[in-house]
């Protein structure tokens, strides 16, 4: 159940309209651009863990997901599940393991090196409602709120002052997502509720060299003719091509 949220909630980013920059944003847009300065000074590796639980009940974990991120200058690398997201300045590729299919796209300009990147899309939705902002010594809060119609609810960012990195981001969604837009059956309204939390918290933050791993599309599939074919590691995948300039 957690998968289907993350998959629907990384796919509606594209459909986001843009909107000019509101002042709470514009706040908001300084404190994110302080926390994109943290990620970028170097190569950086992190664990993560994702929960899934009903709102009116945190306490009861009902799904959760584990992964890891290397990220750097020449790109990123983040395993989560059977899931893995592979960015460079060329190429941005998904593995979906369990259904033997490969997921090519042109990255953004900054997609490759920003974490952040899908807050800032979801931003320009046209749908941020208020903008929330606190600190004291021991934690930097960030909150965003959604207008009524959104399926997003509300983001929380906890970031740690000592080094300017995420702690934690909570995700406040409609419980839809859950079934990627299927209504709900009613043991499911009874479970969920009418919104679901997603938590992120990140773990045990190490450097890496500034190159970073070694990320290069060489080691998923090669191009001849402008035909492109897996390497023999996943020679039983499917490519599917998502920008039509690759």
């Amino acid at each position: 159940m957690l998968k289907n949220i993350l998959i629907a909630f990384i796919c509606s980013l594209a459909a986001l309209p843009s909107m000019a920059q509101r002042p709470d944003t514009a706040r908001l847009y300084g404190e994110l651009r302080k926390l994109y300065q943290a990620y970028s000074t170097g190569g950086l590796r992190y664990d993560f863990r994702y929960t899934f639980a009903a709102a009116h009940r945190p306490e009861r974990i009902l799904d959760s997901l584990s992964g890891s991120v290397e990220m750097s200058a020449a790109g990123s690398r983040m395993v989560m599940g059977n899931m893995e997201f592979i960015t460079n300045p060329r190429y941005a590729i998904v593995i979906f393991k369990e259904d033997k299919l490969m997921y090519l796209y042109k990255p953004g300009n900054a997609a490759a090196q920003d974490p952040l990147s899908h807050v800032r899309q979801i931003l320009e939705s046209g749908l941020v409602t208020g903008v929330e902002i606190s600190k004291s010594d021991r934690n930097r809060r960030l909150g965003i709120l959604f207008d009524s119609t959104a399926s997003l609810k509300s983001i929380e960012l906890n970031i740690l002052p000592a080094n300017g990195l995420l702690s934690s981001v909570r995700y406040l969604v409609r419980s839809e997502m859950i079934e990627q837009g299927r209504p709900l059956t009613e043991k499911e309204q009874q479970t969920y509720g009418p919104l679901a939390m997603v938590d992120m918290y990140f773990l045990r933050y190490g450097m890496l060299p500034a190159a970073g791993v070694p990320v290069h599309e060489s080691a998923y599939f090669t191009i001849e003719e402008g035909e492109f074919t897996t390497t023999p590691a996943f020679r039983n995948y499917e490519i599917f091509k998502g920008s039509p300039n690759l």
